[in-house]
């Protein structure tokens, strides 16, 4: 057994745990608990009924044994699904390589949309997931990266305006992100009962989907569509924001980091962490802020361990290209 086994397992019972809660098609209740996302439902469920998630996560680990045990070599040959998903597991170029950083386009960038996003939020099957964005790549032309995994996605991803809002409406609309209330099928019923404005929608999407102009070929003619351990590489596939009910959900929004900057100047109990790599951090960076050498994201948690005295029992302000925290 893995550490990703059993983490797929412990999803997996959350997953049936967070089903047999559900009230209604964005209702969730437990205990005296009743909320409107799956999220929130999944750290209630993580710090009230560890007991219950630890049982079924036992269930659902046997389940995952016996059923790859019990498939043989001749099924995989049959039906080819193992060599036809393997694109999806492997990398895309070799270890420690890049992008190229020069491009030569005869596009008008002003047809074009690139999009980047990400979002924490329970995938119960990634692979099947990285199978449809296959198709919708192929349908609508889009070029880019996306990671998956049962944690969520992270993507960065270009075409023309109209397919990547298409791209937009498809994945929005699927019931495992349904949480983020970006759906424009699920708009029509939150205005008949709140009055919202199509306007309000069309922010809440750009603010999540960050929509730039440019053409499909900033990320070349392919499409990497990979199923990871983690949409974010911490070397951690161990945590999750679902199973450990401390972690303090969503981000802040430009405003209220402001003032906590504002809260933290000239008190010893506040850091500022730019966890970015450092030169990203050397292009620009808040005033005051800790800078870590790191070149990688993956090397950010050996920097928190060897600086745990700097860090412990104070009020971390952290950022990085994605967003703000705390």
């Amino acid at each position: 057994m893995t550490d990703p086994q059993l983490k797929t397992a412990k999803n997996r019972a959350q997953n049936d745990i967070l089903r047999q809660r559900q009230t209604g098609d964005r209702n969730w209740t437990c205990c005296d608990l009743t909320c409107d996302n799956a999220p929130t439902m999944f750290r209630h469920i993580a710090a009230a009924h560890s007991d219950i998630v630890q049982a079924q996560t036992s269930v659902q680990l046997a389940s995952m044994l016996q059923s790859k045990a019990s498939t043989s070599a001749q099924d995989r040959d049959r039906d080819g699904s193992q060599e036809q998903d393997a694109e999806f597991k492997t990398r895309r170029a070799e270890k420690y390589g890049s992008d190229p950083i020069n491009l030569t386009c005869q596009c008008d960038p002003a047809l074009g949309t690139v999009i980047l996003f990400y979002a924490y939020l329970p995938i119960s099957d990634p692979l099947a997931l990285a199978r449809v964005h296959k198709t919708w790549f192929q349908d609508l032309e889009l070029c880019g990266k996306v990671k998956l995994a049962t944690e969520g996605i992270n993507a960065t991803l270009s075409g023309l305006s109209a397919s990547v809002t298409e791209y937009i409406d498809r994945l929005t609309s699927l019931p495992e992100f349904e949480f983020l209330k970006l759906s424009r099928q699920a708009q029509h019923i939150t205005q008949q009962n709140s009055g919202e404005t199509d306007a309000a929608l069309k922010k809440r999407r750009f603010d999540f989907f960050k929509p730039t102009e440019g053409c499909r070929h900033v990320f070349g003619e392919e499409a990497s569509i990979k199923v990871v351990d983690e949409i974010c590489p911490l070397g951690a596939p161990e945590l999750s924001v679902y199973h450990d009910p401390k972690n303090k959900p969503g981000k802040l929004p430009p405003w209220e980091f402001h003032e906590k900057l504002k809260e933290s100047e000239g008190r010893d109990d506040f850091v500022v962490l730019d966890v970015r790599n450092y030169y990203e951090s050397s292009i620009g960076r808040f005033p005051g802020a800790i800078t870590p050498p790191i070149r990688k994201f993956s090397s950010f948690r050996d920097y928190v361990d060897r600086n745990k005295d700097l860090l412990s029992g104070k009020t971390i302000l952290s950022y990085c290209t994605g967003g703000i925290r705390w």
